[in-house]
């Protein structure tokens, strides 16, 4: 079996277009990869010479050896975006930390927003401001938003500026507060949702999303890190797959571990 098999299902479930190249496939030339259709290779070098594409490579796991597969689709994240995305790495680096997501979940959530052709994404735990960076520059182009929560007052100044030297204003909002009491005056369903917070808050939040119709038929559901708290996350993301409006789930050892989920067609 591939090692993207449970990735291609979770793409296959969410409506997602896509080609998958089995391995030992040699890479094409950078116009063979269409606009708006996601490409899955089994060899992780498959993108290592493609321009004007965005790639990234995913392992399974957290092990050296644990295997990997590439995704990639045409197009490129704009350079503004990419700076103030280094520049919070930075700062959290350097004064204290912001916990940024890692490049390549960032990119990987790029890529799901553009392939998805997601309208509304919410993000919840955004933090300083690079998740919602990264799927901000993913939904401009089909008009899209994403809507950020985040309750620490500093972290969000970062974010709101950031993302307006990104010149991504436009397509982001930003909501200062606790996501138990946001929720229920957030707009319309959502085509994708990251919960990127403690493994016990994001239970409550999910239950919440479920009960209040806030999820999009076929929409993408990402659980990122957690993992201090091993038992809670489990426990979470045990209890996502045997929801019945889950009809597909993987996990990824790409950042601090990202597990998906997509829901059920209408």
């Amino acid at each position: 079996m591939t090692a993207a098999a449970g990735f291609l299902s979770v793409l296959t479930h969410a409506g997602i277009a896509h080609d998958h190249w089995a391995g030992g496939a040699e890479s094409p030339h950078p116009a063979t990869l269409p606009p708006h259709r996601l490409i899955v290779a089994d060899d992780p070098a498959a993108f290592a010479h493609v321009t004007g594409a965005t790639s990234v490579a995913v392992p399974l796991g957290a092990a050296a050896g644990a295997p990997r597969f590439a995704v990639a689709m045409a197009g490129e994240v704009p350079s503004a975006v990419l700076a103030e995305v280094a520049a919070i790495e930075a700062r959290s680096a350097r004064d204290r930390p912001l916990a940024p997501v890692s490049a390549d979940v960032g990119r990987l959530l790029h890529l799901m927003c553009r392939a998805r052709r997601a309208r509304s994404v919410l993000d919840i735990g955004a933090g300083a401001g690079t998740a919602t960076l990264w799927m901000a520059a993913g939904v401009r182009q089909p008009g899209g938003r994403v809507v950020a929560i985040e309750k620490d007052s500093a972290r969000r100044s970062l974010a709101v500026a950031a993302v307006a030297r990104a010149g991504m204003k436009d397509f982001v909002d930003i909501r200062m507060g606790d996501a138990d009491r946001l929720l229920d005056r957030l707009p319309g369903k959502f085509d994708i949702v990251l919960l990127d917070e403690t493994a016990e808050a994001r239970e409550g939040h999910l239950l919440a999303l479920f009960e209040g119709a806030f999820l999009s038929p076929r929409s993408l559901l990402f659980s990122h890190g957690g993992l201090a708290e091993p038992v809670a996350l489990a426990r979470t993301h045990a209890h996502l797959q045997v929801l019945p409006e889950i009809v597909a789930t993987t996990s990824l050892g790409i950042g601090a571990g990202l597990f998906v989920a997509v829901t059920a067609p209408a």
